[in-house]
């Protein structure tokens, strides 16, 4: 085999290995070993040789549950928001304000063309001057 098949090989024999490992170990006890305590609640059931019952979970804690919940909502709300500031001037939010800044250049009118496209009246020490602008 080359050494670049042999390398490609590698994982496929590792998760392989891995596999077989969890499946002989995720069988259980072995039938000849004692059944399992199971909780004192549970009715008495008669267990054979090789019947193997686990035990019921203890219940989800309701508060822990509600309060990941309120928080992984907040977390999302805040991303929103984040991404909705940062996001203004792509989702087409104004250039600049007409007739304030600079005094050698101002924007004197904004007129908007569809599909984030813009018209811009721009006047630079007294010349006016017309300029179009788009998305890319």
């Amino acid at each position: 085999m080359r050494p670049r098949a042999r390398l490609a090989c590698a994982p496929l024999l590792v998760a392989l290995a891995l596999a077989v490992h969890n499946r002989a170990h995720a069988a259980g006890p072995p039938p000849s070993a004692a059944p399992a305590k199971v909780a004192a609640d549970t009715p008495e059931v008669p267990v054979g040789p090789g019947d193997y019952r686990e035990p019921w979970p203890a219940p989800p804690n309701i508060g822990g549950v509600l309060g990941r919940l309120a928080v992984g909502t907040v977390v999302v709300l805040v991303l929103c928001v984040v991404t909705l500031v940062f996001g203004k001037r792509w989702l087409g939010g104004a250039v600049a304000k007409a007739g304030g800044g600079g005094t050698r250049l101002t924007l004197k009118e904004s007129v908007p063309l569809g599909h984030r496209c813009f018209l811009h009246l721009v006047e630079v020490d007294g010349t006016r001057v017309l300029a179009a602008t788009d998305a890319a």
